[in-house]
């Protein structure tokens, strides 16, 4: 193992669950979640378009949002962000801007082509945009302004038979490889290739390495890999969920997931034959910490959150609802 610091193991608790007997509490999609720095909870409700707020012991505060075309109404959610001002409920060609209070304060139509893979900086006006050049066939990764024009190129690989078919365009297959990134409070882009341990720091065209392990990616076995070759999910392209089909490449993304704490701290959730868990490292690249993940819930590389020293964990289950997981770190 190339780790030198102690392993610890994370003791999940529910922080909330779904309940049958108020509808405040009731969910007809589940999709997406985000914790504030009070750490309150807000749930998007997908099918009804609408965002639940509740506070840091659960207890309902409000909701907004709504399907349709008028003022303030979206015809999907693709994404929710949370800044020091505003929650972003962010639809296919709308983002709506809610003060704390879940009243409506501005609509602003975009013109991104994939909202899902935007993530904003505090300012609300700079998002960096992941997705596959349909022309090239390779992973784009930039940074640009809301009007989707290109600021920087952060980092361009080849995606030749590596993409989710099925959603009226390529997408990367996020169930086994992803480009990681996340934007530090020096407005600095932080990212991770999933192949590789590398993360690299970039503001503009500035480059830097910051972390850099010898790990290999776990190898699918050839036997597995024929199984999962064309494992139906879902997708949700226009507001319509589709099931897609998805190929899985030679070998399991060692990176899974990438965030950065409101310390700037480097959090990379890992996958190899010898940990599966979340590393936490300084933002000069310095390993601080592993909090390894025991097998006591189905977890998935979707859905994690941290702050406040707590990571939370989104998991659904038809029988037993929504669930929102929390782990003192």
């Amino acid at each position: 193992m190339i780790y030198s610091v102690n392993v610890k193991n994370l003791k999940f608790e529910i922080f909330f669950k779904e309940s049958d007997s108020d509808s405040n509490y009731i969910f007809t999609h589940p999709y997406q979640f985000a914790v504030d720095k009070n750490l309150s909870l807000y749930i998007v409700d997908y099918k009804d378009c609408i965002v639940r707020k509740y506070d840091n012991k659960g207890k309902f505060v409000f909701s907004c949002g709504k399907r349709g075309v008028g003022p303030g109404e979206l015809n999907g959610i693709e994404r929710i962000i949370i800044t020091n001002d505003y929650l972003l409920i962010i639809g296919f060609n709308m983002i709506n801007f809610y003060d704390n209070e879940g009243k409506l304060v501005q609509s602003s139509r975009h013109n991104i082509k994939n909202a899902y893979d935007l993530l904003y900086d505090q300012l609300s006006d700079v998002y960096i945009s992941y997705r596959i050049d349909e022309k090239t066939k390779r992973f784009l990764l930039s940074l640009r302004k809301i009007d989707d024009t290109l600021i920087s190129e952060v980092a361009s690989y080849p995606a030749t038979d590596r993409v989710i078919e099925g959603l009226g365009r390529p997408m990367p297959c996020y169930l086994f490889e992803k480009i990681a990134f996340g934007i530090n409070s020096k407005k600095d882009v932080i990212y991770a290739f999933s192949e590789k341990f590398e993360v690299f720091s970039s503001s503009g065209a500035k480059l830097n390495l910051i972390i850099k392990e010898k790990v290999s990616p776990v190898i699918i076995p050839e036997d597995i890999r024929k199984n999962i070759n064309g494992e139906i999910a879902e997708g949700v392209v226009n507001g319509v969920i589709k099931r897609i089909s998805c190929t899985p490449p030679e070998y399991y993304s060692m990176i899974q997931d990438l965030m950065i704490d409101e310390k700037d701290n480097i959090w990379i959730k890992a996958l190899t034959s010898e940990f599966n868990g979340f590393i936490k490292y300084s933002q000069e690249g310095k390993m601080l910490g592993k909090y390894q993940i025991n097998n006591e819930y189905n977890y998935d590389h979707y859905d994690w959150f941290i702050i406040g020293g707590y990571l939370y964990h989104r998991i659904y289950d038809r029988e037993e609802g929504l669930k929102i997981l929390r782990a003192k770190l």
